[in-house]
């Protein structure tokens, strides 16, 4: 009896499958299968939203062509497979310029980017890609609604990136290696001066200067620091620094 029951849950379960994917099969409009997608994407079942997606991204002249387009990158976007996300909101920019949706998908293609951007230690392709790709779109878009989280996120990322340098300064300055150090504290100070590692990385420039004895550098950058991080938690270090020497 117990047997009974289980093979007739599962012939329902197969029919309801099997007609439910029939009719899928059966549609014979473009719109209409566009239409289902999007009930599924609302649904938040996005794989089955991507299966009829799929089937017909490729009619690039329809004229919800690029709805259809960021509909699957958001899909993808939503199951955090951003690298495709990323390469199908960028479809939908090449093959549909004037579309209003440019401006999201190109937000959208660096936050998916950032969003596999690894910790400072790892390569940071992904990161600097990142970075590319929302300066671009703030340098076309600088009023959309996403400008501000665009801001945000580059100042993120580029932290991260000064994270990176500024570690490498400190392993060498751990290995009395100054002169080495000395190199990407100035990096940091380049490249990331509106990063949160910068009076970091100014300190870390002093000390190394001290450390190989070159006070009169030292001194300089002293009262670089005193005058560029007056509200720099490090100030009182400094002057203690500046008064040692």
């Amino acid at each position: 009896m117990k047997f009974i029951k289980i093979f007739s849950l599962l012939l329902l379960g197969f029919c309801f499958f099997y007609c439910s994917s029939s009719k899928e099969l059966e549609l014979k409009s473009s719109r209409d299968r566009f239409e289902l997608a999007k009930r599924y994407y609302f649904e938040k079942r996005y794989v089955k939203a991507i299966e009829n997606l799929k089937i017909i991204s490729y009619e690039k002249g329809v004229d919800y062509a690029d709805s259809v387009q960021y509909i699957l990158a958001d899909c993808y976007f939503n199951t955090q497979q951003y690298i495709l996300a990323a390469y199908e909101y960028q479809d939908l920019v090449r093959f549909t310029p004037s579309s209003k949706l440019v401006p999201m998908s190109r937000y959208m293609i660096g936050l998916s980017y950032s969003n596999i951007a690894p910790n400072p230690s790892l390569d940071q392709s992904y990161t600097l890609r990142a970075i590319s790709e929302l300066q671009a779109y703030l340098e076309y878009f600088p009023t959309h609604e996403k400008a501000r989280d665009a801001e945000k996120l580059l100042l993120e990322l580029r932290n991260k990136l000064a994270e990176k340098e500024y570690n490498t300064a400190i392993l060498y300055t751990r290995m009395s290696r100054f002169r080495s150090a000395i190199i990407y504290f100035n990096l940091v100070l380049e490249r990331f001066h509106d990063s949160s590692y910068a009076d970091l990385a100014q300190l870390g420039l002093i000390r190394s200067y001290i450390s190989i004895g070159r006070s009169s550098l030292a001194k300089v950058e002293i009262d670089r620091f005193l005058i560029k991080y007056p509200n720099s938690s490090r100030r009182a270090e400094v002057i203690r620094l500046k008064e040692s020497l």
